[in-house]
């Protein structure tokens, strides 16, 4: 569960500008993109790509996907970045 969500001050290196941080218990953390590939604000995500291409936008930026429960964490954190949630 998500104990605390925050965009990182500029002093905190662990995400680029573009990400934020997400707290959680089970894994300690992690960064995840402000907005939905190409991570733009509002530009109209994309969509229908494949696992491998997914995964090879990912790579081209120095990324990976996120995991379920990280998708989750974000999604069921209730900031506003991620509106798919409950």
């Amino acid at each position: 569960m998500t104990e605390h969500r925050e965009p990182l001050q500029d002093s905190d290196k662990k995400c680029s500008k573009d990400m934020v941080y997400v707290r959680n218990k089970s894994e300690g953390g992690f960064c995840i993109d402000l907005y939905e590939y190409p991570n733009i604000k509002s530009e109209i995500p994309i969509s229908n790509v494949s696992y491998d291409e997914a995964t090879f936008f990912c790579k081209v930026k120095e990324k990976r996907l996120c995991t379920t429960g990280e998708l989750k964490e974000a999604c069921d954190s209730g900031n506003e970045h991620y509106p798919y949630g409950e």
